[in-house]
Order: C-alpha cells, then structure tokens, then sequence
C-alpha cells in the first residue's frame, strides 16, 4: 500500500550581477526524493558517483536540488553566520549523516513558461546564473508497464540534449514533471536512466508538504552567462582545476612530491555531463 509522509551567446562575456530581483517559483506542495546514481567521468566508467536529489513542485513551477549538499551548506552557513570557525564546523558537520555532496546545481523549471529553466551553480567562489530556452522533450510513449516506489508506471523514451532518456512516469501522479530537466508526461516521471547508464534517478520517497516558504532563486552575486559558457567553465573546473583557478584569478594548487619537490596538481578526467 502506497504511503505519502506529510511533513545569452556563446562565449558571451561574464557579467556579475550585484543582486537580481526575486524570481519565485511558487508554495510546494509536493517533493519527490530520487536516489542519483551518475558516472562523471568517462576515463573511469567503472566509478558511479551517488546522491539524494529532490523535485520540490509547486503549482508554478519546481526546484530540483541535491538534498545532500543543501543539507551540509544550511549547517555551514548557520554556523559561519552567527561567528562560528572552522573548527565548529568540522566538528558540526562530523555529525551529519548525510555524504558531503559536490553537486551545488540547482534547477528551477517552467521559469515564465513550460521548458524555460534557470539554473544556478557554484564554481569554486564563484555563483553561476544561467537562463535556459531548452524547450520540452518530444517522447514516444510505449506499451510497456512496470511498479515504481509502489506506483504503476508507464515507459517513454525521448532524445534530448545529446541522450536517449528512458524514463517511467504515473499516471497515479497527473504532474507533468520529474527529475532534472525532463518533463512534458502526463504523469510524474519516478525513473529516469539514458541509454548509457551514465545517469540514473530512481524515486525513493514521495512527500506532501504545507506552509514553509515559496520555492526562489536565493539572491546572490551572480556571475550571468550563457549556458554554453557556463558548461565551458564547468568542464574546465572539472578537467583542470588550475587553469580554471587562474582564469578566475585565483591561485593554483601545488602538490608537494615525496622528494620534496612540487608541481601543480593534476588527475586525468574527461567530465561527462548530463548534457551532450
């Protein structure tokens, strides 16, 4: 028996923004939990990364957001908030039975209209914004039937931002939403996985919720860009971290070697994103 718990161009320059208006997204209602499963980097296909990501829904729109690394950072900011150090925090954040997560993406779907999304990061010290036109996956819905999370669920499957998305949704659930960017069933999408297996997202818990606040973007110092720039920057973090550090203006990393010697840290990846 089935049981809800209450409770701009390309390569376009950088632009920090001081502070944008308020872009609210509505009052949630429902918040859906799926167990992330992702690969991201393909020179190492045999490791799988893995978290706890929630859809939060509202009547306007939705929010989708590592649980694991909102957790760690509401604990931190609280802690360095009220004049707290590093050691408080070390000690706190011993204490959190959630894995650190390095996932600091979030999605805010249907912003003015189905398949605009907003999406904010943090890369290093730096707060990404990025308005995105992505559009609606076009799914060929199939004859085939399976039980999520204890929901009948039927399968579809749609090419979309470079992979091929097989996905389950219900009908049980008439919200046209799910995890990520994916959307446009009618129905709740609970699994998610591309034809690689490189990103799998499977529905664990689903929750009503009342009162608390309106799903926002938080206001920050934004640096705003493209999405084309800001997967740019986001490859170049993963794939080198130095030169990204100097291109923010930063300093780079040194690695000290057995024989005392140094040189600048490097480790092999070629990053795999969501997107192609």
């Amino acid at each position: 028996m089935k049981t809800i718990t209450f409770i701009l161009a390309l390569f376009a320059p950088l632009l920090l923004v001081p502070e944008l208006p308020a872009q609210e997204f509505g009052m949630p209602y429902l918040q859906c939990h799926y167990a992330e499963k992702y690969r991201k980097n393909s020179l190492k296909p045999q490791k799988y990364f893995q978290d706890e990501m929630v859809l939060s829904i509202s009547r306007e729109g939705s929010e989708f957001y590592s649980l694991w690394n909102r957790v760690h950072a509401a604990l931190k900011d609280s802690i360095f908030g009220r004049g707290g150090g590093l050691a408080e925090w070390g000690q706190a954040r011993a204490k959190i039975l959630y894995p650190n997560s390095t996932q600091y993406q979030v999605c805010y779907k249907n912003y003015e209209k189905p398949g605009e999304f907003i999406l904010t990061d943090k890369l290093h010290a730096n707060q990404y914004f990025v308005e995105d036109e992505t559009g609606i996956p076009q799914w060929e819905i199939k004859e085939e039937y399976k039980t999520v999370a204890e929901y009948a669920c039927q399968r579809a499957e749609a090419d979309y931002l470079g992979r091929r998305w097989i996905v389950w949704f219900t009908a049980e659930l008439p919200i046209s939403d799910g995890p990520w960017k994916l959307q446009g069933l009618p129905g709740l999408i609970l699994e998610a996985v591309d034809a690689d297996n490189d990103y799998q997202f499977t529905c664990i818990e689903i929750e009503q919720v009342s009162g608390g606040e309106a799903i926002a973007v938080p206001k920050k110092k934004y640096i705003r860009c493209s999405k084309e720039a800001y997967i740019k920057d986001l490859t170049l973090e993963e794939e080198d971290i130095n030169q990204f550090l100097i291109k923010q203006g930063s300093y780079p990393i040194v690695q000290v070697l057995p024989d005392g010697s140094s040189k600048l840290y490097k480790i092999d990846v070629k990053f795999n994103y969501i997107e192609r």
